[in-house]
């Protein structure tokens, strides 16, 4: 296991731990994942978390909230879905 994969999996412990972030780390460090996410995803095809780790009502305050703050359109919206 890298060095990166062990302080990866200790801060998940930490924060399923109940630790807290600043507002500014829980920033940083989300856009960090999502960004890395968006780079490994043009190679693999794997989902972003395990099925069934993440609460739904979680997923979707987090997706609403991600839309939000990135300012997607309802036309790039519908074009991400096909619609």
């Amino acid at each position: 296991m890298s060095d990166q994969e062990v302080f990866a999996a200790r801060l998940a412990e930490a924060l399923e731990g109940g630790a807290e972030l600043t507002v500014a780390s829980r920033q940083r460090l989300f856009a960090a994942l999502v960004t890395c996410y968006g780079r490994s995803r043009r190679d693999e095809v794997a989902p972003p978390f395990a099925a069934g780790s993440v609460a739904v009502e979680d997923v979707a305050v987090t997706a609403a909230a991600m839309l939000r703050a990135s300012e997607v359109t309802s036309f790039e919206l519908a074009a991400l879905f096909n619609v």
